[in-house]
């Protein structure tokens, strides 16, 4: 029985909440309900209250108004201190020629995370941009082809391991359970991707209420981001604050 999935998108100032039946024989769901809702009082330090996300989640659950028992949730979010950089790394695979299984791939990947991630952070988001060995050159997906030398490039998104407890404590205490954690900049591009069919080059720009991100995605792969400390709700209260002076 085809269940309806919950997609939570976990802001500085709201969650907002998309319920959906996924379609049993071709990609894309029914819209069944959905919901913004702002937390109660907007703070730059919103993560140290996770009941208080926690509450707004189950008021956008309940607003969206989906009669069903619902267990489990995908979760987009961003934050201020989210770190975007590229890393390349290279693995030896034999004195001779052998064709690349996914073990060379995984190692690849687990050369590239010790490059960028300290005992308190953990990756968000990990992108192959491409792969290089003997005779090939930008292979994304280099399995099959035959190397004694692998050598790739990521693009790797990570944030502080704080806060990710601190997201899952909040959907926990609303009762769901994280089936999936992404960078929303991923979601947006997921989700706008059948409108630009073909190789493309998109920045994509997603302004919240107290951070901006910034993602340039080329071919549907995420290969730079930056997270701005600043936003629309920032941007109001400044221009409020020069006002009063």
């Amino acid at each position: 029985m085809v269940r309806p999935l919950v997609a939570l998108d976990i802001g500085s100032t709201k969650v907002a909440c998309a319920i959906g039946l996924p379609h049993e024989q071709t990609p894309g769901f029914e819209l069944l309900g959905s919901s913004l809702i702002a937390y109660p009082t907007l703070s730059e330090s919103w993560l140290s209250d996770p009941l208080m996300v926690g509450r707004t989640i189950e008021q956008a659950v309940e607003a969206a108004a989906v009669s069903w028992d619902f267990h489990r949730a995908m979760v987009a979010i961003s934050h201020p201190q989210l770190a975007s950089e590229q890393a390349r790394a290279a693995v030896q695979l034999g004195d001779e020629p052998i064709a690349v299984r996914q073990q060379d791939v995984d190692r690849l990947q687990a050369r590239a995370l010790d490059q960028v991630l300290s005992v308190d952070r953990e990756p968000l988001v990990v992108e192959r941009l491409g792969c290089s060995g003997n005779g090939f050159d930008a292979v994304r997906d280099p399995l099959g082809r035959s190397a004694t030398r692998l050598t790739g490039t990521f693009h790797i998104v990570t944030m502080p391991l704080a806060a990710r407890r601190a997201i899952v404590q909040a959907v926990e205490s609303a009762g769901l359970e994280v089936m999936h954690l992404g960078f929303s900049l991923n979601a947006i591009a997921a989700a706008v991707a059948g409108e630009f069919p073909g190789r493309q080059r998109i920045l994509l720009i997603d302004l919240g209420g107290l951070n901006t991100d910034v993602g340039l995605f080329v071919d549907g792969q995420l290969w730079n981001a930056r997270t701005v400390r600043w936003g629309g709700l920032t941007l109001a209260l400044e221009i409020a604050r020069s006002l009063k002076t």
